[in-house]
């Protein structure tokens, strides 16, 4: 994985990462701060904001609510943070917050594994085809790894919801504060 202190410069497309997120990168780089660290925290503090509007504003009276329409940019300009961070910090890192191009690369992979494991299977002394049936191996469980964790967040959110309503919103907040806490830690110790 792709230490966030040593990740190269991003490049700023026009319409993505979201300009505010790559600021605060680009900010956070120039004074030498950790930066996954800063970016997580900063995803924690929106997802705040949007469970401060969640309880603030339920229930919404009706689809004019501005209460309910600050909670719900509140909560997308948390995922564009989750976005543009691994984006720009987790280079080669599928996207975690966006399944569909995930599960389109599980299927290719799938694929991609098969064929090679076929041509291995055909010519097992050929180094080539061994280390071509190990990367995409490797590629298979970077993907299935983060669908799965996907997965069970979602699961985890729905039932969260589903017994204790909005009581159990705060839990996102508090594990991608963990989270922050965790990256300042380990790269402390690096």
């Amino acid at each position: 994985m792709i230490s966030a202190s040593s990740a190269r410069s991003p490049s700023l497309p026009s319409c993505s990462p979201p300009p505010l997120t790559a600021g605060l990168i680009a900010w956070a780089r120039d004074r030498n701060h950790a930066l996954l660290p800063w970016m997580l925290a900063f995803e924690t503090l929106l997802l705040a904001a949007f469970t401060a509007m969640m309880f603030a504003t339920v229930p919404a009276a009706d689809a004019d609510d501005w209460g309910a329409i600050l909670a719900g940019a509140f909560g997308a300009m948390a995922m564009g943070a989750q976005s543009a961070l691994v984006r720009l910090l987790m280079r080669g890192i599928p996207q975690t917050n966006v399944m569909t191009g995930n599960m389109t690369q599980v299927g290719i992979e799938t694929t991609e594994l098969l064929l090679a494991w076929r041509r291995y299977a055909r010519d097992p002394d050929d180094l080539s085809n061994e280390k071509e049936f190990r990367a995409v191996c490797s590629r298979l469980l970077v993907v299935l790894s983060i669908a799965t964790g996907f997965l069970l967040g979602a699961a985890a959110g729905a039932i969260s919801y589903a017994k204790a309503g909005l009581a159990g919103v705060p839990l996102a907040v508090l594990i991608v504060g963990a989270l922050a806490v965790w990256a300042l830690v380990r790269e402390r110790r690096a």
